[in-house]
């Protein structure tokens, strides 16, 4: 928009003032909002990955207590197995050593457990006497969370 002004002392003479934005501020302006925009987005990105993992341990945690809880309650040995290829884990119900398909629960999208293993739960809620401390690590491309058992049954996510 331009804007038109009379010089003093002089009749003739006009002097034009340029008012609103030029091409140089909208170039900067549309650079700073892509600059905002690509970091929030990669914020996100990693509220979402660090969400997903904090799931999956939390999930994991839940099922470990789940089997010490019914392990308690039925007065038998209860084991969750891990089966870090298919990246499922879950209580053995059938008590067959095998993790089946009704059995089985899914790890979150992006996150992976570090390999497989079995958590055995006795009767009073303790891991069996002759099992080492399981420690389940569970990832993903960014960070890790590990879901350890005591040898008295206590579950922690670190």
């Amino acid at each position: 928009m331009k804007v038109r002004r009379r010089e003093k002392g002089k009749n003739s003479t006009f002097q034009t003032l340029d008012a609103g934005w030029g091409m140089m501020e909208i170039i900067v302006g549309i650079l700073l909002a892509a600059i905002v925009g690509f970091i929030s987005l990669h914020l996100i990105n990693l509220g979402l990955a660090m969400y997903k993992l904090n799931s999956g341990a939390k999930g994991v945690a839940e099922k470990l207590e789940t089997a010490k809880q019914m392990a308690v309650t039925q007065n038998k040995e209860i084991s969750v197995l891990f089966d870090a290829n298919a990246n499922k884990f879950g209580i053995d119900r059938n008590t067959n050593g095998k993790l089946e398909s009704a059995e089985a629960e899914d790890m979150p999208d992006g996150v992976s457990i570090s390999q497989d293993g079995q958590v055995v739960f006795s009767r009073a809620g303790r891991l069996l006497k002759d099992s080492k401390e399981p420690s389940i690590v569970i990832r993903n491309t960014r960070d890790s969370r590990r879901v350890s058992v005591s040898s008295m049954g206590a579950i922690e996510i670190d």
